[in-house]
């Protein structure tokens, strides 16, 4: 399982789609608030283990951790979050934090008041406190592997995957062939 999390306009949902197309695997994806906010995390994520083994989560417990109070809407509890964290980090997964500078970011929100969530509006100073956030759930996970990316890690402004994005591939079809 590899876990993409990070801030809105980080490039999460473009990297886990050119992963899973990749490696031809199923994407389950989880939105800021209200979905994420409620504790149907586990029955989700079962249903899809029970489909199969392998496949990427774009955007799951410490997107609703860093979201807490910045877009409104319920959240996971403490004790629901950890139960959580600690029953994916028993699952064969790996999480990777999409960062970027905040300037960058709060710039990118500007661009985006079509989707209706409210994270345009976010100031300069709640972009960086939710980027804080982000990192600090990051360093609480019990997921064992665990790295720190930008999008142009893996994808080029040309729109290019880098060798860092191949060696990844290689890396995680290496996991899937022997655990199918």
């Amino acid at each position: 399982i590899l876990l993409i999390e990070g801030l809105n306009m980080t490039g999460k949902s473009t990297l886990a789609a050119a992963v899973a197309e990749a490696l031809g695997l199923p994407i389950l994806k989880f939105n800021v608030p209200p979905e994420a906010a409620h504790a149907h995390f586990r029955d989700r994520l079962l249903d899809q283990y029970r489909c199969s083994r392998h496949f990427v989560i774009d955007r799951a417990h410490l997107s609703n951790y860093a979201y807490n109070g910045q877009l409104g809407g319920g959240v996971l509890s403490d004790q629901e979050w950890h139960r959580f964290d600690g029953f994916v980090s028993m699952l064969d997964s790996r999480l990777f934090l999409m960062i970027d500078c905040d300037t960058k970011i709060h710039l990118r929100l500007q661009t985006r008041a079509d989707k209706g969530d409210g994270a345009e509006t976010l100031t300069l100073p709640q972009v960086a406190d939710l980027q804080r956030r982000f990192v600090d759930s990051y360093i609480t996970s019990r997921i064992n592997m665990q790295s720190i990316h930008r999008l142009p890690d893996f994808i080029a402004a040309d729109g290019k995957h880098t060798a860092l994005f191949y060696q990844t591939v290689e890396e995680l079809d290496q996991a899937i062939r022997k655990d199918p």
